[in-house]
């Protein structure tokens, strides 16, 4: 029996070696042609076929599988030979950057600190506020000799506020310290710091002026918040010439 086949207006023969093999259909061959706008695709001179073995398994994606194509400027990045492939725990949480994060690779002198194996770390809270330098922040680095002072646990730090006045003594100033008995007062946790306005006039005693000291049971009287302070005037005359009687209030002696 002989086929005969007509050849298109375009159509190239193509002409088996000398060494080709030919193939005959078996009997039950079902032959299929391409369509009108099928492309053959004949692979690269160097491409290497890569048949699976026999008992390879063929993994055919379900019905609801997204197929994702890198886009046109995607860059393939191929792990060095010595790179160590790291797999995360079952219970790791991934962490995408957004879309505007900046990728930051250190320079080729950076040391890497791992911390030790009884290192803590410390998470900070769900409200914690953080805290950026402004680009004229100035960097202070201690000097070799500086000490740490670190505050105990319960201590509160008071910053002072933005207008305030720091007041440094003069050179010749005299350093008073207390003696070895002297007490020292320690301010409760309550107690509000006082700090004299702008315009206050620091009074300092004469130098023969005796200091009175109410004793131990002695009641502090603080004026209420109409109270009106009374300065005596320049011409006012000391009051030493009174004698203080020990009656109660409200009596007179006779």
């Amino acid at each position: 029996m002989l086929l005969k086949v007509k050849l298109g207006p375009g159509a190239r023969l193509v002409t088996p070696g000398p060494g080709a093999r030919q193939v005959t259909p078996g009997p039950g061959a079902r032959q299929v042609t391409p369509g009108p706008g099928a492309r053959q695709v004949t692979p690269d001179p160097g491409a290497r076929l890569v048949t699976p073995g026999p008992g390879a398994r063929q993994v055919t994606p379900g019905p609801g599988a997204r197929q994702v194509t890198p886009g046109p400027g995607a860059r393939l990045v191929t792990p060095d030979p010595g790179a160590r492939l790291v797999t995360p725990g079952p219970g790791a949480r991934l962490v995408t950057p957004g879309p505007g994060a900046r990728h930051v690779k250190p320079g080729p002198g950076a040391r890497l600190v791992t911390p030790g194996p009884g290192a803590r770390q410390v998470t900070p809270g769900p409200g914690a506020r953080h805290v950026k330098p402004g680009p004229g922040a100035r960097l202070v680095t201690p000097g070799p000799g500086a000490r740490l002072v670190t505050p105990d646990p319960g201590t509160r730090l008071v910053t002072p506020d933005p207008g305030a006045r720091l007041v440094t003594p003069g050179p010749e100033a005299r350093q008073v310290t207390p003696g070895p008995g002297a007490r020292q007062v320690t301010p409760g946790p309550g107690a509000r710091l006082v700090m004299p306005g702008p315009r206050a006039r620091l009074v300092t005693p004469d130098p023969g002026t005796r200091l009175v000291t109410p004793g131990p049971g002695a009641r502090q009287v603080t004026p209420g918040p109409g109270a009106r302070l009374v300065t005596p005037g320049p011409g006012a005359r000391p009051m030493e010439h009174l004698v203080l009687t020990p009656y109660p209030c409200g009596t007179t002696k006779n």
